[in-house]
C-alpha cells in the first residue's frame, strides 16, 4: 500500500510539473521538458538503486551525467577555450558557411525561404524573420541553417 501511495504521488507530481511545461513560453517550453526528463531519469534511477535493480556505480555515472548538462554552460563561461569544442558542422559535415559559397542563386534563395519567383522584398523579408524564429541557433536550431536563410535573404534583397 505505500509503495501505491508513492507511485501515485510522483505521478501526480510528474503530471503538474508536464502541465506547468506544456503552459510556459514557447521558447522555454523545449527547455522545461528537457529537465522534466531528466528529473524523471534521476527518479526512475534512485528507484532501481534502492530497489537493488542497478548497481551504485551506475546510478553515480548517472549523476555525474545530469550534472555535467548542467555544469555545462558555466564551465564554458569560465573556460572560453571549450568552446571551440563545441562541433560548428553542418549536416554535411562542413563548416557552418553554406555549402553553395559567397554567391548563391537568386532561384537557390527563393527555394530556401520557401518562395515563389517574383516574390516581394517585404515577403522575403516576413519569410526570413519566420524561418529565422524557427531555425535561430540560441533557440536550438542549427548554425547551418541559420546561416543558409541569413544568405538567401541578403541574395534577394
Amino acid at each position: 500500500m505505500p509503495r501505491l501511495i508513492l507511485i501515485l504521488a510522483i505521478g501526480f507530481v510528474v503530471y503538474i510539473l508536464y502541465r506547468r511545461a506544456q503552459g510556459s513560453a514557447p521558447e522555454q517550453r523545449r527547455a522545461e521538458y528537457i529537465k522534466l526528463g531528466l528529473g524523471i531519469a534521476v527518479l526512475v534511477v534512485i528507484g532501481l538503486t534502492l530497489t537493488g535493480r542497478m548497481h551504485w556505480v551506475g546510478a553515480a555515472i548517472t549523476g555525474l551525467l545530469v550534472a555535467a548538462r548542467q555544469l555545462l554552460p558555466t564551465l564554458v563561461r569560465l573556460f572560453p577555450m571549450l568552446a571551440s569544442l563545441r562541433s560548428k558542422s553542418g549536416p554535411d559535415g562542413k563548416t557552418a558557411t553554406p555549402a553553395s559559397g559567397p554567391n548563391m542563386s537568386p532561384a537557390e534563395a527563393l527555394a530556401v525561404l520557401g518562395l515563389e519567383e517574383g516574390a516581394t522584398e517585404e515577403e522575403v523579408i516576413t519569410a526570413h524573420r519566420s524561418m529565422m524564429q524557427k531555425n535561430h541557433p540560441d533557440r536550438g536550431g542549427s548554425d547551418y541553417l541559420a546561416a543558409k536563410i541569413n544568405q538567401a535573404k541578403d541574395t534577394l534583397t
